[in-house]
């Protein structure tokens, strides 16, 4: 969460003229709610596994589509076995101290059940073995530009495309 994935999935979308999905919407679409809601009513938990769900079928489209797929989703054992199988993931990562900065408007996320600096760096200890374990590619957005991001992942698009 803050990472950038809005931003930039729907500038590489625009950039590769694919459709692109964000998770959070889809998961507004499907439930009638958006992730705050849903954590307020129902809780993380239900709320994380909709968001895996909701991933899991659109992992199903054959068209090519950018998913800009929710942060918990790697919480997900099936999630985890599918994405590197059916996706070319790309990891955005960004300091803990450009996230806290990021997630200081909440908006329509979801409660981090605590300060934003400690949840950030509970949150990256509990997951980043999951995304290495699934990420093929890994582009830190600190300080960046969404284009220059973007150029990053053409790049290593480009590089996979070549194998």
């Amino acid at each position: 969460m803050g990472s950038g994935k809005t931003t930039v999935g729907r500038a590489l979308a625009a950039d590769l003229r694919w459709a692109f999905v964000d998770n959070d919407e889809l998961l507004r679409q499907v439930t009638g709610r958006t992730a705050a809601e849903l954590a307020a009513r129902d809780g993380a938990d239900v709320l994380h596994r909709r968001e895996a769900e909701t991933l899991l079928a659109e992992l199903d489209r054959h068209d090519p589509v950018v998913i800009a797929a929710a942060a918990s989703v790697v919480l997900d054992p099936d999630v985890r076995r599918e994405l590197p199988r059916r996706a070319d993931v790309v990891w955005l990562q960004a300091s803990d101290a450009a996230l806290r900065e990021r997630l200081a408007d909440r908006g329509s996320r979801p409660d981090l059940g605590g300060e934003p600096r400690d949840v950030v760096s509970a949150q990256r200890v509990e997951r980043s073995a999951w995304y290495s374990q699934v990420a093929a590619c890994v582009v830190d957005t600190t300080g960046r530009p969404a284009e220059a991001v973007v150029q990053a992942v053409r790049a290593f698009l480009r590089r996979r495309e070549h194998r």
